[in-house]
């Protein structure tokens, strides 16, 4: 999915809310587009060459307005953005685990654990902070255009003379796309590695001591957090060298006007009104071009975030990402329903026909196994170390894939086992049972 993709699918996820968002921050970055009116009323009051009507009482009162009118803005706006951003990443991780539990068979996660949560919390996070951007950029864009519309009028030369920089920095960020790709990438997989470690680390507690390598884990542990410094390093220093250098092009131009504001002003083609404007559109146009650099950053950025979310999703139906569904954010929670068992669920004989199942498409799992399972009967399968035993369970209850053979439920075959073997069908423990944080009869009932 591209970030083109992602931006319109979240978009018209709750769009009242999304164009809410949109709306506020917009007015809300656009605003100071009056307030350097006001403040080149102000100063052209005080110098005596404001128009017969006006004076800096009435400039120095639209100022008093304006912050006012910002401050209530922002205040909204933060509500508003705060509520669309726990939506929205609800919305993700619920089908991120939509998909990694419900989904049919078993779904296999491409690394540890430990790095599926990293991909939860952090790849989810830059997809909103992506999201983020646009909500803000669209409001920047209008200050930005009208501003130098404005500034245009005044003076069309000091204009042109204050944009060439900022042209210099979108040619600047075309080119970098590339590197922000890469080092991003590289970040996260060395924080997903550590993470990742982490967790298997809480897992295998025992193991570590009684083999007396309590020492070595943590060695090992010091050598995945200093490659993780490195390549954090990397992606946050070029990360803020492409900032930077946005921001100081863009102060470049402010430099230019007032080189050139002097010389104007003596011939008395600009008033001191016209320089305390361009000085605050100038100011504020330096930060939104630094701002565009930022956009373009997460922009090259964001895609190795959702090629990582991505990966959590195997087999599924395209956009499960971005599908739109309920996440209960307000009112009642909906009832979960219990499984409650009917005359079809009763079983009578299970039967298995040529059933085969091999790890990997390779030699090692089962061949052609066959046998039958009366009611009531208790059947005990044995057998060496490897041989098969579980992958028989796992194949017979579709947490593998299997490549031939069949199951029958009272004669009737199963075309779906993932999602027919379970309660009140069929419950399983494992051979290295999965404990929940819960109490042991909280595990036993959730089958």
């Amino acid at each position: 999915m591209s970030a083109w993709e992602l931006l319109w699918r979240v978009a018209g996820y709750r769009p009242g809310l999304f164009a809410a968002n949109c709306a506020v921050w917009g007015l809300g970055h656009a605003l100071p587009l009056v307030l350097g009116l006001a403040v080149r009323g102000f100063f052209d009051a005080l110098s005596g060459e404001a128009p017969a009507g006006a004076n800096y009482w009435t400039f120095l009162a639209a100022i008093v307005a304006f912050g006012a009118s910002r401050a209530g803005t922002i205040v909204g706006g933060v509500w508003l953005w705060a509520t669309y951003w726990f939506t929205i990443t609800g919305l993700l991780r619920r089908n991120l685990m939509e998909w990694l539990v419900e989904g049919p068979g078993a779904r296999s996660l491409p690394e540890a654990p430990g790095e599926a949560v990293n991909r939860f919390r952090d790849d989810v996070e830059e997809a909103l902070t992506y999201i983020e951007s646009w909500v803000d950029l669209w409001g920047a864009g209008l200050f930005v255009v009208l501003g130098l519309a404005v500034m245009f009028a005044v003076s069309p030369t000091m204009t042109g003379a204050a944009v060439l920089p900022l042209a210099g920095v979108v040619l600047l960020m075309s080119r970098m796309g590339p590197r922000l790709r890469a080092y991003r990438r590289a970040s996260r997989e060395a924080t997903g590695r550590v993470t990742e470690f982490v967790g298997e680390v809480f897992g295998a507690v025992q193991a570590i001591k009684v083999a007396s390598a309590e020492t070595r884990a943590i060695g090992h542990l010091e050598e995945l957090n200093e490659s993780r410094r490195k390549a954090m390093v990397r992606d946050r220093l070029f990360g803020e060298l492409v900032r930077s250098l946005g921001h100081n092009m863009a102060n470049v131009g402010v430099g230019v006007i007032l080189l050139l504001a002097a010389e104007t002003m003596r011939a008395g083609a600009f008033t001191v009104g016209d320089f305390a404007l361009f000085a605050l559109y100038l100011g504020r146009m330096a930060g939104w071009v630094g701002f565009l650099t930022t956009v373009v950053t997460q922009h090259k950025r964001v895609p190795v975030s959702l090629d990582r979310l991505d990966a959590l999703l195997p087999d599924a139906p395209p956009r499960q990402l971005v599908k739109h569904a309920p996440i209960h954010t307000d009112g009642p929670l909906p009832d979960v329903p219990e499984p409650t068992a009917s005359a079809a669920d009763r079983l009578n004989v299970l039967e298995v026909r040529g059933l085969t199942a091999r790890h990997d498409g390779g030699e090692r799992g089962i061949e052609r196994a066959t046998f039958q399972v009366q009611r009531g009967e208790m059947v005990v399968v044995t057998g060496r170390i490897g041989s098969g035993k579980t992958t028989l369970l796992r194949a017979m209850l579709g947490l593998v894939p299997r490549q031939a053979g069949e199951i029958l439920w009272n004669g009737r075959a199963i075309e779906d086992p993932a999602t027919f073997l379970v309660p009140p069908q069929a419950a399983y423990t494992p051979q290295v049972p999965r404990l929940f944080s819960e109490t042991l009869r909280e595990n036993i009932l959730m089958g």
